[in-house]
């Protein structure tokens, strides 16, 4: 039986029942977080048939948000659409990995090296605090099978992006976060075949950049980047199961 998303409020049928505007569009970000989640988290499989009504059954709620979420989730990249098939969860492929990986170390280089030349006291403690948070939070739930907990995504994310918090762009950030996310689902694939904990690495990467050691960061964290990624592709490539 598939495992229920956890939503951060009920939602009932008469709750996504378009009756206005504020309502509807309300419904519809409930739906698309707990999808969304559902497809980053690998609970649904890539290239799973995404079918309105089955969504609607599992997330108790009516068609027409389910509808919405979905376009949302295709033009994040999530979700694929075509016109045999409706909607389907976006395949993972090793082109795919190491196009995002490409992306986020290319991004890491530019809004890293800006942050640490730039940032002040405040950007110091924000780095510090985040990577506390998150050191807090065990990355796995259980080591047999390996199953990622996702108590650890949002400290996990809210550190990557305090490193890079004073790069001085806002739509750079923005861009990082969408790579993240990208990356995140290749994550919880990765940790099916690997089990790792990547706090040194964090904390190498705070030291580095908190003591402005521009290169070595830049080091550390395209290392840091690169490592799950290619076990994933290694996985990939050689048909290995990553369920």
């Amino acid at each position: 039986m598939d495992r229920q998303p956890e939503l951060a409020y009920p939602v009932s049928t008469d709750e996504v029942r378009p009756v206005s505007k504020k309502g509807r569009t309300t419904s519809v970000s409930l739906v698309y977080q707990a999808l969304r989640l559902d497809l980053i988290r690998a609970r649904l499989e890539p290239g799973e048939r995404l079918r309105i009504q089955d969504l609607s059954e599992r997330y108790g709620c009516g068609v027409i948000p389910i509808r919405e979420a979905l376009n949302r989730l295709a033009s994040d990249g999530l979700v694929s659409y075509s016109e045999q098939r409706g909607f389907s969860a976006a395949m993972v492929s090793v082109s795919d990995a190491l196009d995002i990986c490409r992306a986020r170390v290319l991004m890491s280089d530019s809004a890293l090296r800006a942050s640490i030349e730039q940032g002040d006291d405040a950007w110091e403690e924000r780095v510090v605090l985040s990577y506390h948070r998150l050191k807090k939070v065990p990355r796995y739930e259980c080591l047999d099978p390996p199953t990622g907990n996702p108590e650890y995504d949002d400290p996990h994310r809210a550190f990557h992006t305090a490193l890079i918090s004073a790069c001085g762009s806002q739509r750079m950030i923005m861009l990082a976060e969408q790579l993240f996310v990208h990356a995140e689902r290749y994550r919880y694939y990765a940790r099916r075949v690997l089990v790792a904990d990547p706090d040194d690495d964090h904390r190498a990467v705070m030291d580095a950049a908190l003591a402005r050691n521009v290169d070595l960061a830049l080091t550390l964290a395209k290392r840091h980047i690169e490592g799950p990624a290619n076990t994933l592709v290694e996985a990939l490539r050689a048909n290995t199961p990553v369920r």
